[in-house]
């Protein structure tokens, strides 16, 4: 999924995100290692299951040690479906943003429509990382 999401989600960004993608096996549960503008480290792992395949409270536990093992900060946990309650309750307060079908369709109208804007925006932010979550969360 990260190859279709990556070309949109960080052209023009250069400023704000710096970043490799990880190899396609063996990735240790992380598609994506990069840093904000204020140089913290974060991961993100993309899924891209069926509709009626939600992400469980296993996978975002593993993804939790992956975070941990790698001395992550925040973690993106991105996938085109749902997350189920227990994922949801298990990420809490643990600097995991969670972005399902729904949010992610969000994220890049916001980033396609006010491209600008939005890089501008966040140009200005100290913090990325809770402006994209709180742009997320309609907040």
């Amino acid at each position: 999924m990260w190859q279709r999401v990556l070309p949109t989600s960080t052209k023009g960004r250069d400023n704000i995100f710096s970043g490799q993608l990880t190899q396609v096996t063996g990735d240790e549960g992380i598609d994506l290692l990069i840093k904000d503008i204020s140089g913290r480290k974060c991961i993100v792992q993309c899924k891209c299951y069926a509709e009626d395949q939600n992400i469980s409270a296993r996978d975002i536990r593993e993804f939790f040690g992956a975070k941990v093992h790698a001395d992550a900060e925040f973690g993106y946990f991105i996938t085109t479906t749902n997350f189920s309650e227990q994922a949801k309750e298990f990420s809490k307060n643990k600097n995991i943003i969670l972005v399902d079908g729904n949010r992610l369709k969000r994220l890049y109208l916001l980033a396609v429509k006010n491209q600008l804007e939005f890089d501008e925006y966040l140009k200005s932010r100290k913090d990325p990382i809770k402006f994209i979550a709180e742009a997320l969360d309609g907040n």
